[in-house]
């Protein structure tokens, strides 16, 4: 079984608080589309809008999954491939998590928090890549269901970005053999071995970037 970060009160009353206000913000720059009531004609209708109101969320934006972030460094992730290492050896924490954000049912947005500093909400980014996240997840419900090894595995997925290539995955990591699986959620067309939402394995991943060049001014 495959698990998001599993949040409780008060960290995820603090986090949607926090990103309500940021949700707000980003409505008010015309950035993410503002769901109106609708406007009732006559008292009856006044009241179903008043009932549907009191049924739905106060929010349109749902505050969706959340995964914990880890990072590799470049040199790391270039050296790595002629050794005999997990990522579990090398991947580190990043001191970030991951919310994604829906509206409607869609995804339109992710933010990242600093668990170390009270949960603070640092960025919010309206991108396509919350929807990249989403095939990603969906990717994962799919090997689930498919495979016996992972449906019998029950783990946290991490999110591991390897922001000198521009990658990133979802971390699988079993703790009883110690090995790691990714499964990619992006990467340059020009690494051809890291196709979005392939499954693969740790020493897999880690040999894409032997001969690949740092995207200049991320190394």
């Amino acid at each position: 079984m495959f698990l998001a970060d599993q949040l409780v009160d008060p960290v995820r009353t603090n986090l949607q608080n926090q990103l309500d206000r940021w949700l707000g913000n980003a409505v008010g720059a015309h950035v993410l589309p503002n769901a109106q009531p609708p406007q009732p004609d006559s008292p009856a209708e006044f009241m179903n809008v008043a009932l549907a109101a009191k049924a739905e969320p106060a929010s349109p934006y749902i505050f969706g999954e959340t995964f914990t972030i880890y990072f590799l460094d470049p040199v790391t992730a270039q050296s790595a491939a002629s050794k005999s290492q997990d990522l579990s050896q090398m991947a580190q924490p990043a001191d970030r998590r991951y919310h994604q954000l829906r509206y409607q049912g869609r995804p339109v947005a992710y933010a990242h928090s600093i668990p170390s500093n009270g949960d603070e909400v640092c960025q919010l980014m309206v991108s396509n890549y919350a929807q990249h996240v989403q095939r990603a997840m969906e990717r994962l419900d799919e090997i689930e269901k498919t495979n016996e090894k992972y449906a019998a595995l029950k783990t946290n997925v991490r999110m591991l970005a390897v922001q000198a290539f521009n990658v990133t995955g979802f971390w699988i990591y079993d703790e009883s053999v110690g090995e790691s699986d990714i499964l990619v959620i992006s990467a340059p067309s020009s690494m051809t071995s890291l196709q979005t939402n392939d499954l693969i394995n740790g020493s897999g991943f880690l040999e894409a970037f032997a001969k690949e060049p740092p995207i200049r001014g991320l190394a």
